[in-house]
């Protein structure tokens, strides 16, 4: 499954997220199920992608796969930054799989 958050494509996936609120509804009820997740940084709102990375990090409900789908440089560079400091790991700046605890 993909899940998506982005305010404006679509890139094939099952479930989209338009908004933060929508995006935080979505990581709390698909916890534990989320094959893949797609995030930009910017949303079209005060909240950013990177926000929301840190938000399900804090909670522990972050898929244990992202791929970071932002045009913004140094808004992808925070988010793999984040992600990075959480434990996932890399070959490409984009894709990230959660490492062994």
């Amino acid at each position: 499954m993909f899940v998506l958050i982005d305010d404006e494509r679509n890139m094939g996936a099952d479930i989209i997220c338009r908004t933060p609120d929508g995006a935080k509804e979505v990581l709390w009820d698909m916890q534990g199920k989320l094959y893949v997740l797609g995030i930009d940084h910017d949303l079209g709102y005060t909240e950013t992608g990177h926000d929301l990375i840190k938000w399900a990090i804090a909670r522990g409900i972050l898929s244990n796969t992202v791929q970071l789908v932002t045009m913004n440089p140094a808004g992808g560079m925070a988010m793999a930054l984040t992600l990075r400091d959480a434990g996932y790991i890399t070959n490409d700046g984009l894709n990230f799989v959660k490492g062994a605890d």
